[in-house]
């Protein structure tokens, strides 16, 4: 049976939101495959210990985009607590 133009959609058609579709779902299970085969969790941390500055362009990309800074700090700040910190 066509759909006819201008007619309501069945309220059971398609995937119900938030579904992924197969390529997804099946793309996202090799990635989770291949992530645990090359280590899991801590190959990714030693990684991101040796490249810090391609694990934070990794990191800003999932962070969410509204985030709303309560207190903004100062270089001085920054600073006073970098130098009360106890000796490790």
């Amino acid at each position: 049976m066509a759909f006819k133009k201008g007619a309501a959609r069945p309220a059971n058609s398609g995937r119900k939101k938030g579904t992924p579709n197969k390529a997804t779902a099946s793309v996202r299970a090799a990635l989770e495959e291949a992530f645990e085969q090359l280590g899991g969790v801590e190959t990714l941390a030693q990684w991101a210990e040796d490249n810090p500055g391609e694990f934070f362009k990794l990191w800003v990309k999932i962070l969410p985009r509204d985030v709303n800074v309560e207190q903004r700090l100062t270089l001085e700040d920054l600073v006073c607590k970098a130098y009360s910190r106890p000796a490790e």
